[in-house]
């Protein structure tokens, strides 16, 4: 049981600030003006039943994630598993984290192909890696194995990646000569350009 002490609007629209004293600990919930409609549009002084502080509970978390999910998401490109895992680090839930991470899919703030195919980019032509390199880091940081082939290969097709000329400037930045075999080979196989046609 806990009584509502104070309602007012939210910094989003359509959302509620409350606060509710529970035992006396103060709580304060965001919950969207249609779950305070669910759950009987309670007024200032009136207590609330355990059902009703489950719903809140349960709406703000969703709320917060969803929040917290916009900041990491405006601060640099995250794949859904990068995603998910921030929000699990800054204590939601699994089902709460999995949850806000399809919604932001779904509204498009998450485009992994998108991300994907800028990520190949900046790899291949920033970083000078290869196709291999490429595929191996871009699976650490989360990416769907498949989802990183298939933007190479798109890449390479539509003429954006030309994996040739990048090794030639990466091994005429490494300063190696054409007839260098021994260092050819060591920079082929550092930088992820050996085996290019199995990816």
């Amino acid at each position: 049981m806990g009584k509502l002490v104070y309602i007012k609007p939210a910094s989003t629209k359509e959302y509620l600030a409350l606060t509710v004293l529970d035992g006396g600990e103060t709580r304060r919930f965001a919950v969207s003006e249609g779950v305070f409609e669910s759950i009987g549009a309670p007024v200032r002084g009136e207590v609330l039943n355990e059902e009703q502080l489950s719903v809140l509970k349960a709406e703000s978390e969703r709320y917060f994630a969803m929040k917290k999910a916009l900041n990491i998401l405006a601060y640099a490109d995250n794949s859904e598993k990068q995603l998910t895992d921030k929000l699990l680090r800054a204590g939601f839930s699994r089902e709460v984290a999995a949850q806000v991470t399809k919604e932001a899919v779904s509204l498009g703030y998450l485009n992994e192909q998108r991300q994907v195919a800028d990520a190949v980019l900046r790899e291949a032509k920033g970083k000078l890696h290869g196709p291999h390199r490429i595929l191996r880091d871009l699976c650490v940081k989360g990416y769907r194995k498949a989802d990183v082939s298939a933007a190479i290969r798109s890449l390479t097709e539509e003429g954006e990646l030309d994996f040739s000329e990048i090794f030639k400037t990466l091994l005429k930045k490494k300063k190696v000569g054409e007839d260098d075999l021994d260092a050819i080979r060591k920079w082929r196989y550092t930088y992820g350009f050996d085996r290019s046609d199995e990816t």
